[in-house]
């Protein structure tokens, strides 16, 4: 009866491992990539911000900087697939970023589990924050509302803000249903005047192609 009880317990526990194992189940590099390229993925970085400045998963949003705003980040389908990564196999700070999705109610959250350690290992593309970005405008800055078409999922957005925050002064962008369907209405600061327009679709490089800016403009106060 003993040895029969020792024996239950070590199942018992052997499942709670499997089950926590399983919380979030993995994805592979191979999966995200196609997932990334068919825009079906919202990536979180949990690395924090000195990280992801170095180096990140292209459209990753910055946990550290984004969990306060993340329920407007993410798409509004609860069904969209979640990617939370962190360094490594060894790493468990991805937890965070996962836990903040299922909190808001996103049913399909997975792990990266190579982390970026391993997207970079892979040779796999790579994007960088600048050192000098700003999460406000100087004195001097401006509030501008330009409408985009192309920008549908959560790595767009994080896409364009990160085109935004190259710009002199640029940041603070904010995201709503444009007046046209398929438009965004982006709100943001910067400090670069007349040219303003030429700089974000110079900073949007590549991506100009897909998250066109159809019109640029001073906010009316």
């Amino acid at each position: 009866m003993k040895r029969y009880i020792m024996t239950l317990a070590a199942a018992l526990l052997a499942f709670a491992g499997i089950s926590r194992a399983d919380e979030y189940p993995d994805i592979s590099i191979g999966d995200l990539k196609k997932a990334i390229a068919g825009k079906k993925v919202a990536i979180i970085d949990a690395n924090g911000s000195d990280s992801w400045k170095e180096g990140h998963i292209p459209g990753a949003l910055d946990l550290e900087t984004s969990k306060e705003k993340l329920a407007d980040l993410l798409p509004k389908d609860k069904a969209t697939l979640v990617v939370a990564y962190c360094g490594g196999p060894s790493c468990s700070a991805y937890k965070a970023g996962a836990k903040a999705a299922t909190k808001l109610g996103y049913t399909n959250v997975k792990h990266l589990s190579a982390g970026i350690s391993g997207w970079k290992s892979a040779s796999e593309k790579t994007e960088k924050g600048d050192d000098a970005k700003k999460t406000s405008a100087p004195a001097g800055g401006n509030t501008y509302v330009a409408t985009f078409t192309g920008v549908t999922c959560s790595a767009c957005k994080a896409h364009v803000s990160a085109a935004i925050a190259k710009l002199p002064g640029g940041g603070n962008a904010t995201f709503a249903a444009g007046e046209k369907e398929g438009t965004q209405k982006v709100t943001f600061t910067a400090s670069c005047d007349k040219v303003c327009k030429d700089k974000l679709v110079e900073a949007l490089g590549d991506g100009a192609k897909t998250y066109v800016v159809q019109d640029l403009a001073l906010a009316t106060k």
